[in-house]
């Protein structure tokens, strides 16, 4: 049956069988580096130039690459000017776009590939690409389904964006830079200079590693985390548990990393850092940095982990030259950790976490979005 799993309410029948040709017109992209700069958008380009004064189109359209990036269509509001590695298809009479545009979203173009190397389209083989087609007016039902949609989707990205934007600002303002002693912006109530002992006053510091993976009772039936850069990129920065585990056979003399001690990226992923929630350990990747307990009633770890930010900024433009990249770690430990009194350190800690609640929820309905619109592709579509 050529009908969708799911259909607004009032519509049935069987929705036509076409080929892409019968519904779209096809045109050609073309070259564009004569021109002079304007403001028409120029599609397909890898940035020689952001716009042009000539147009090619003064229809909306929607366009497909003809080479390389062949699956990602992209809508193309007139006027516009496309390259020539760009096909750009007009509606005909019978179809709508916003329709169409969805519709060449669940359309397999790497089905219809016509190269061995880079993926590749010719204009008359996406004219005999089959489609389905319900009446205009359920065209037209769909396609305002899914424009509401794609605002949500759009409207959250950019309150992501921004919030995002808002905590790398908030990252630069409230902590002192170099040459300061005093953030830049700060909480009513607080004033006067920070301290500012070096990093290895304030931090007992040690190197990750690996356990031999030859000795098998170091990881078989293993319970302690062990975390790699893979962890940080599914959990985030604040890790409890691991991908991989090691048996206690496999701990050193020195012992587990503490729980709320600070792992950093200090050699080949560098600027990255991750809050330990649990004891444990990582491998040598990174560098440990634990809170001396002489100093632990004044410092509070939550702050610590925003304070760190910082500190990855600072060993990103300070690496040594030669063989694998890594940190230079002798400097790094003389760089001052700047400590404000503990309420403001509370202050402070307090206000990022809220702001990384709210980017995680943020970040947490984007993906759900996104989710919902590829499931109503799916099952809206014959």
């Amino acid at each position: 049956m050529n009908k969708p799993k799911i259909r607004f309410k009032g519509f049935e029948g069987e929705w036509k069988e076409r080929k892409i040709g019968d519904a779209l017109s096809i045109n050609s992209g073309r070259d564009y580096k004569h021109l002079e700069e304007g403001d028409i958008p120029v599609y397909g380009t890898g940035g020689y130039m952001l716009s042009v004064n000539e147009r090619i189109s003064d229809c909306d359209a929607i366009g497909i690459g003809r080479k390389g990036t062949i699956d990602k269509p992209q809508y193309l509001r007139a006027p516009f000017w496309t390259v020539d590695t760009l096909f750009f298809l007009i509606a005909k009479v019978g179809i709508d776009l916003d329709f169409a545009y969805n519709l060449s979203q669940v359309i397999g173009w790497r089905k219809y590939d016509e190269s061995t190397g880079v993926p590749s389209l010719s204009k008359n083989n996406i004219e005999k690409i089959p489609i389905s087609l319900p009446s205009l007016l359920e065209q037209r039902a769909l396609a305002s389904y899914f424009t509401s949609l794609d605002a949500q989707i759009a409207a959250s990205t950019s309150r992501l964006s921004s919030l995002k934007q808002i905590k790398a600002a908030s990252l630069l303002n409230m902590f002192p830079q170099k040459g300061e002693m005093v953030p830049r912006v700060r909480f009513k109530g607080f004033q006067g200079e920070w301290d500012s002992p070096s990093i290895e006053e304030v931090f007992e510091v040690r190197n990750g590693y690996t356990p031999s993976k030859s000795v098998e009772s170091y990881w078989i039936r293993g319970t302690i985390p062990w975390f790699r850069m893979e962890d940080i990129r599914a959990s985030g920065g604040f890790l409890e548990d691991s991908i991989q585990h090691i048996t206690p056979k496999a701990v050193k003399n020195n012992g587990l990393f503490e729980k709320d001690s600070i792992i950093m990226a200090t050699t080949a992923t560098i600027g990255v850092h991750a809050q330990l929630i649990a004891d444990s350990l990582a491998n040598q990747q990174f560098t440990n940095f634990s809170i001396r307990k002489s100093l632990r009633e004044g410092i509070i770890a939550k702050y610590v982990y925003y304070a760190f930010f910082g500190i990855d900024e600072w060993a990103i433009k300070n690496t040594n030259s030669g063989g694998l990249l890594s940190v230079n770690m002798p400097l790094l430990l003389k760089q001052p950790f700047f400590v404000p009194s503990l309420p403001e350190q509370r202050a402070i800690a307090s206000y990022f976490t809220t702001l990384d609640a709210q980017i995680t929820l943020h970040r947490e309905r984007l993906e759900k979005l996104k989710q919902i619109k590829a499931a109503c592709l799916e099952k809206m579509f014959a």
